[in-house]
């Protein structure tokens, strides 16, 4: 797995403790990266381990993965509102009906 800064990220495991939250990778260095934009603000600039270090890993101490690469596997629902239109013409209906009668 590669990752660049600005990568979003979907993290899973930080410091050894099962979490669920996204954040924006900055690079560090070659071990270490910033994570930055975290949907849980107490996140926000904590150092995390990248894919080249002994500590990153689904059973080690920090492990992610690329927000994109996580399939959406729900097919999106349409809904629609047919009456929507016809309450419009309605309503313009009973104002110049009230206008008549005046």
């Amino acid at each position: 797995m590669k990752f660049k800064e600005g990568d979003r990220v979907h993290v899973l495991r930080f410091l050894r403790e099962e979490v669920d939250f996204y954040a924006t990778m900055k690079i560090a260095n070659d071990r270490i990266g910033i994570l930055t934009n975290c949907t849980d603000a107490k996140f926000t600039g904590r150092l995390i381990a990248l894919p080249t270090y002994v500590a990153f890993g689904e059973d080690r101490r920090d492990y992610y993965v690329l927000a994109e690469d996580e399939e959406d596997t729900e097919e999106p629902v349409i809904q629609r509102i047919n009456d929507m239109y016809n309450e419009v013409p309605k309503e313009k209906e009973q104002k110049q009906k009230v206008e008549l009668n005046k």
